[in-house]
């Protein structure tokens, strides 16, 4: 699998964010992250050409908020 990301303006602080599971930082990334990945799915929202990108903005946003309520549990 390569590395590349496909959408690196909203992949990387994704990624960044996965990377600080289990730390301290991991809430306030997470935040920031749900932001910047609805604020991109508003704007592609009726662009038709997006389709595969907002598939995979709606995949990483139920992912950051699966993690969301871990930590809200744990």
């Amino acid at each position: 699998m390569s590395d590349a990301l496909k959408y690196p303006l909203w992949q990387e602080p994704f990624r960044n964010a996965m990377t600080a599971f289990g730390t301290q930082q991991l809430s306030e990334k997470l935040r920031k992250v749900e932001t910047m990945i609805l604020d991109r799915l508003q704007l592609l929202s009726s662009d038709i050409k997006s389709l595969d990108e907002r598939q995979a903005l709606l995949d990483a946003i139920s992912i950051v908020r699966v993690l969301k309520r871990e930590r809200m549990h744990s």
